[in-house]
C-alpha cells in the first residue's frame, strides 16, 4: 500500500480509549512511530477503511497502531495500538 501518513489526530475519546484498553501506551508513544525510517503502513483488511501501521517507538517497542482516515490528506485518527503480539506482525516489520 502506498499510503502516507505524516501525523496522527488525537481527541478526548481515542485518548481515552487508548488509556483505559492500553494504559502502558501513551498518545506521545503512538506518535513517536511516525519517526520510524522502517514504518509499515497496510490496508486494514478487516472489514474498515483504514490503516495498520507497524513500528518501533522511542520507547524501542514495537507497536502496531490502527487509524482511519480524516479529511486531512496524511492525517489519521488512531483508533486502537498495541505491543505486536503475533509473529506476522513482527516479519512484516522485519521484512520491510
Amino acid at each position: 500500500m502506498n499510503q502516507s501518513v505524516s501525523g496522527f489526530l488525537w481527541d478526548e475519546d481515542n485518548e481515552q480509549h487508548l488509556l483505559e484498553r492500553h494504559p502502558d501506551i501513551s498518545a506521545r508513544e503512538v506518535d513517536s512511530i511516525l519517526d520510524d525510517p522502517k514504518l509499515v503502513v497496510l490496508a486494514n483488511t478487516q472489514g474498515r477503511s483504514g490503516v495498520l501501521l507497524i513500528g518501533k517507538s522511542v520507547r524501542g517497542r514495537l507497536l502496531v497502531v490502527v487509524a482511519r482516515p480524516t479529511p486531512y490528506s496524511e492525517i489519521w485518527r488512531p483508533t486502537t495500538a498495541h505491543q505486536a503480539n503475533s509473529a506476522w506482525q513482527r516479519r512484516v516489520y522485519e521484512e520491510a
